[in-house]
């Protein structure tokens, strides 16, 4: 019996663990690095996911606000596991999909759609995190 309990303890354990790392408690209010894109951050800001382009061979990506972004940003929902921006511009209406946080908080995965249905994922990582550093 003894046994039982504490298997059943250690699976209740790890499942809680494995939740919050992918829904977790985590905020994403702030400047997120885009993986694999040398010249763009998303700030997350008040409800509002704003794009910003940097056109120079080094940015300094600290001088950057929203006030610098795109004029394409839109409102964005986080809801238990989904990541839904609604953008402004022609042609794009949402998009997002499943979201998983790795390394407390500081990367981020997003199952995406393309435009033709081809699936892929998106890494951001939050500004100043070294994307090196994550090995989950």
């Amino acid at each position: 019996m003894k046994n039982l309990t504490f298997i059943l303890i250690l699976a209740a354990f790890i499942f809680s663990c494995q939740d919050e790392e992918t829904t977790g408690n985590y905020s994403i209010e702030g400047k997120w690095r885009i993986d694999n894109s040398g010249n763009q951050m998303y700030i997350f800001q008040d409800g509002i996911r704003h794009t910003v382009f940097c056109n120079e061979d080094l940015c300094d990506w600290d001088a950057f606000t929203a006030a610098d972004a795109s004029p394409n940003n839109g409102p964005y929902t986080f809801e238990n596991d989904t990541l839904i921006v609604y953008q402004s511009g022609p042609g794009v209406s949402a998009m997002g999909g499943r979201a998983t946080y790795k390394c407390d908080g500081n990367v981020l995965t997003i199952e995406r759609k393309g435009l033709y249905g081809n699936e892929f994922d998106e890494v951001i990582y939050r500004y100043g995190y070294n994307l090196e550093d994550c090995t989950e």
